[in-house]
């Protein structure tokens, strides 16, 4: 199985990387693990704007803790 760590993206963005990224997902789960893979970022960017607008600390280890959670299901 392929490491892609938990690092932040690179900016700008290399689009090509970006594809086969894409490329490596749809392999492995098809446009379902696509759908869901895109649902999880858009909830960390969405609490990332909630956190950022209102003052709000973040909760310590929060992607430590999302990522076993998720890594949870089957």
């Amino acid at each position: 199985m392929q490491d892609f760590g938990a690092s932040m993206a690179e900016r700008p963005l290399d689009l090509e990387v970006v594809e086969k990224r894409r490329e490596d997902v749809m392999k492995v789960g098809g446009e379902g693990l696509m759908i869901e893979a895109s649902t999880i970022i858009g909830a960390f960017a969405l609490m990332t704007c909630v956190v950022d607008s209102t003052g709000r600390k973040e909760i310590e280890d929060v992607v430590k803790k999302t990522m076993k959670k998720f890594s949870s299901f089957k």
